[in-house]
């Protein structure tokens, strides 16, 4: 029995409603290929607009000085 992990990909994507990664994967995976990401990035890549803006901001350092620039910056 041989699994086509392409079209499991392709299905587990809409099932958690990824729909941009979902059509977007085909054309990313390629690129990947061809300039040989590793599979994390691959991933972060695909998945990054299925992000929200500002979801990755915990992984900022919190800033304790009025000095500090704010969110425009």
């Amino acid at each position: 029995m041989s699994v086509n992990y392409e079209q499991l990909a392709q299905d587990a994507l809409l099932q958690i409603n990824a729909t941009t990664a979902h059509a977007q994967l085909d054309g990313i995976a390629q690129q990947a290929a061809a300039i040989h990401w590793s599979y994390t990035h691959f991933l972060g890549r695909l998945l990054e607009p299925e992000t929200p803006p500002g979801a990755n901001a915990w992984l900022r350092p919190a800033c304790t000085s009025r000095a500090c620039p704010g969110p425009s910056a």
